[in-house]
């Protein structure tokens, strides 16, 4: 109908501007006759009046917008275009989908973790505080000292609120069960604008000592502990032994600071502004208006300099960092994911120099079309628009099917990363493709399509009309054609041997973690949560956890049991500061420190730690005994190397503690850590309520979950368990980050390599065709077809050394941003890059043979005749 409306119309416009023209030619004509001088008026009339066609497109503009209608017939011809050749256009259209699917997944990755992990909160005006120093660049924890200096002392913020780890005991029907959670001051919710599904965050004076006890909800946790019933709200729930009613129920996707099953308020005590040495808050800001960063980071210095000037033994060398709070726990996961990217880029270049390879082999076999098109009067602005038009649909074709990829490739990165680490990183459970990454997705089609087609349409609108329409139909894109596109192919090559060396590295590296020795059993083991709630006596408490070993090695399947402040490559380690006597005391009177594990005699045998010297713990060890400790062969090689440790004294409180023996080195934060420090002290020397256990078993661990709760629950009911997982899993949830860049590193260096070996053959292929008579003329003077076969694959061999030598320097730049990630293999081990290289020069090679084959096999006949 539309066409009926405005078609007329149109047609009519054109009919009544085509008379103009007539008329104005035949005025024209009717001058120049009346002047005499030519014998053919109106011919000589034409000629004076130029290209009538260009003419008629212009006046047409002053009536309409012709270049929508251009646009249109642009769009109309290069989908005709890619219909008669369809090799090009799915090639094409495949390769850059394959670019732009894996820059659209890591987008998906990057967006929601590194710069939106709260997209609920005004995280632009929020900030997170960490207390650092030189020998803990990368700590998050801040004093209570220092948190309730922040709230005075920093004006530059409206408000500042702290978090505190908290693994409490859930009572219900069915018993205890171990939930975790935050100690949270009672502004926070405020302060962060946390939205809710039900209720409130917690009121002024709710986070006092004398307050009702009082709870928040997240709502995964309402949804399934509750059902989602609304009745949870103002009812009472029994956590750590104490009834707490419930206020509030966060809305959903309200995840901060990491992933939390309840919330309580945080009590501080006015002692607490002297409690400088104890670092266990995680302290947030919201900036007031007007103020920026950097006031908050001129803010926290400013308080720093006053800490120190209060308690210079424990603050000397300390200093408060304010960072955006999506800085907060990604600092580790921002170099993996700027790896990744980096990756990612070098895959969009290598698919953009491809498809500007098969641009230019097209457009040179096209250039007798273009030339027409010139010669009829197509201006050279039209013939770049209508090929990057052409260019274009490519684009959106292969955004469109890489946006299908990006969202296979994100389902599959959320696969392989265990549920228990996405729950650590801030932002992982939004990580999907959104409208954002499909806009993202637009934005790069469009990009790609100036910088692959821009090249090559510049070169085919240049062409000279008399040289093409004189080639008799044969489509040459001449020597600068052909050197082009050789630099082309070694851009490939070099960019291929960047992320194969690196996926060789990373590969490498996952091997030797999963192949590693973290220092303990990770087959048959059982790891779980233990905890002991107030309300049960001190007494009580250490009885149970110190018989515990001995209840479970009863049951049948259990070889070993024992408990422990935290589980090695768990990422988690709690430490403590200790003295050497007759050590040279440390700089600014600074404190030794060393991880501090409080175990069971059962914990060494269950975990397959063995002693090295002396003994381990013991069950003489008890509240009433000596103090003795047990300490690490690093710890023994670092205070006393080539020298007795056992029989000496540490200082731990001012107490003195007897070293019994050392026993083999641990890896608590993974094996991409380097050793700490490490003691060992008996549960009842220093009793802790909440602990991990380990169950060593004959078959699956799995098989046990139910024989060591029933156990639990039968020794102390009150008692808590939770995080049930095997070591493997342990193991997994570590590597698994690993092994997910690795992974997706590996995938991009493959599309480069096919992408590079194709660009190679492609050259060399259209290189043979080209001098298909020059080969044959070769052959029937003489030359045999292992020269022809050595001179072709000598053309590749020359292309790809090019381009191993020029990747070299860049395949060395990004070891060395893999460097503080890899695990038994150095970043700069020449024999890894140089095994590449010779792989892809095989390939190369192998690729190169069959235009090299079909060259040797050149009728010299034929050829000439051709």
């Amino acid at each position: 109908m539309w066409r009926r409306l405005f078609g007329g119309a149109r047609r009519s416009r054109d009919a009544e501007i085509e008379r103009e023209l007539r008329d104005h030619l035949d005025l024209e004509a009717e001058e120049i006759a009346a002047r005499g001088g030519t014998d053919s008026p109106a011919l000589e009339a034409r000629r004076r009046f130029g290209n009538r066609t260009l003419v008629l497109e212009s006046v047409r503009g002053v009536w309409r917008w012709s270049w929508l209608e251009q646009l249109g017939q642009d769009v109309r011809h290069g989908l005709r275009g890619l219909r008669r050749s369809p090799v090009y256009a799915i090639a094409a259209t495949i390769t850059l989908a394959l670019g732009i699917g894996a820059t659209t997944a890591v987008f998906s990755l990057t967006d929601p973790v590194l710069r939106r992990p709260f997209p609920l909160l005004p995280q632009e005006r929020l900030v997170s505080i960490g207390q650092r120093s030189a020998d803990c660049p990368a700590c998050e924890d801040v004093s209570p000292a220092a948190f309730l200096a922040l709230r005075v002392g920093a004006p530059s913020m409206a408000a500042v609120a702290a978090t505190s780890s908290w693994r409490t005991a859930l009572r219900g029907a069915e018993g205890s069960e171990l939930v975790e959670g935050f100690l949270v001051s009672a502004n926070l919710f405020s302060a962060v604008s946390a939205p809710f599904a039900l209720g409130r965050g917690f009121a002024t004076g709710e986070d006092e000592a004398s307050a009702e006890p009082v709870t928040v909800l997240s709502y995964d946790f309402w949804q399934s502990r509750f059902g989602g019933s609304r009745g949870v709200l103002d009812s009472a729930i029994t956590l750590s032994g104490k009834a707490q009613r419930v206020v509030g129920v966060l809305a959903k996707d309200v995840v901060f600071p990491t992933r939390a099953d309840v919330y309580a308020p945080l009590v501080t005590r006015p002692s607490d502004a002297q409690n400088y040495g104890s670092r266990y808050l995680y302290v947030f800001g919201r900036l007031a208006d007007g103020a920026t960063i950097a006031d908050a980071r001129r803010d926290a210095d400013r308080v720093s300099h006053s800490l120190a000037q209060a308690s210079p033994k424990t603050e000397e060398g300390w200093r408060l960092v304010a960072r955006p709070v999506a800085a907060f726990h990604t600092e580790d996961v921002a170099l993996l994911v700027e790896i990744v990217a980096v990756a990612v880029a070098l895959v969009l270049l290598a698919a953009c120099v491809s498809v500007a390879n098969l641009a230019l082999a097209r457009t040179a076999a096209r250039g007798r079309e273009l030339a027409l098109r010139a010669a009829l009067g197509g201006r050279r602005t039209r013939l770049v628009r209508h090929l990057l038009v052409e260019a274009f649909l490519v684009s959106l074709a292969g955004g469109a099917l890489g946006a299908v990829l990006a969202v296979w490739g994100v389902s599959v990165m959320r696969d392989v990363v265990p549920p228990s680490l996405g729950a650590f990183v801030p932002g992982w459970a939004f990580v999907h493709v959104d409208g954002r990454a499909l806009l993202f997705t637009l934005v790069v089609s469009v990009a790609t399509t100036l910088v692959f087609a821009l090249l090559p349409t510049l070169r085919a609108t240049r062409v000279n009309l008399s040289s093409v329409l004189s080639d008799g139909g044969r489509a040459s894109a001449g020597v600068s054609g052909t050197r082009l596109r050789a630099c082309l192919v070694v851009t490939e090559v070099s960019v291929a041997l960047v992320l194969l060396t690196g996926a060789a590295l990373l590969a490498r590296s996952v091997h030797n973690m999963m192949n590693g020795d973290p220092g303990v059993r990770l087959d048959h083991v059982l790891s779980m949560h233990l905890s002991v709630p107030r309300t049960v006596p001190d007494s009580a408490a250490r009885d149970f956890m110190v018989r515990l070993d001995e209840r479970l090695m009863a049951q049948p399947g259990i070889r070993g049991a024992g408990l422990t402040t935290t589980t090695p490559l768990s990422n988690t380690r709690w430490g403590t500061a200790f003295d050497v006597p007759g050590r040279t005391p440390l700089p600014g009177d600074r404190r030794l420190s060393a991880t501090d594990q409080r175990v069971t005699p059962g914990y060494f045998r269950a975990m397959g730690i063995h002693v090295v010297a002396g003994r381990g713990i013991e069950a003489r060890d008890d509240a009433s005994a000596p103090r003795v400790v047990v300490i690490s062969h690093h710890t023994a090689e670092h205070f006393w190397p080539g020298r007795e440790a056992v029989g000496r004294t540490v200082l731990i409180d001012s107490l003195p503690w007897t070293i019994v023996g050392v026993v083999t080195d641990v890896r608590h934060g993974g094996f991409d850590e380097p050793l700490f420090d490490e003691l060992y002290r008996s549960l009842p020397q220093a009793m802790s309520r909440t602990m991990d256990l380990e169950v060593w078993a004959d078959g699956d661990p799995d098989a046990m979950r139910d024989v060591v709760r029933r156990t639990i629950g039968l020794a102390n009911p009150a008692a808590a368990i939770g995080g049930v997982m095997t070591m493997r899993d342990l193991e997994a949830r570590h590597v698994s980050a690993f092994k997910l860049m690795a992974g997706l590193v590996g995938v991009f260096a493959a599309i480069t390599m096919v992408i590079a070996v194709v660009g190679l053959y492609g050259v060399i292929a259209y290189g043979v065709a080209q001098r298909t008579r020059e080969i044959g003329v070769r052959i029937a003077l003489g030359a045999r077809g292992r020269d022809i076969l050595s001179q072709v694959a000598g053309g590749a061999i020359r292309l790809t050394c090019m381009g191993i030598l020029l990747g070299g320097a860049g395949a060395f730049a990004f070891a060395q941003l893999l460097r503080s990630i890899l695990y038994g293999v150095t970043a700069s081990d020449p024999r890894i890059p140089l095994a590449v290289a010779a792989a892809l020069l095989g390939v190369a090679i192998a690729a190169a043979l069959i235009p090299a084959w079909r060259a040797a096999r050149v009728n010299p006949a034929v050829a000439l005749r051709d």
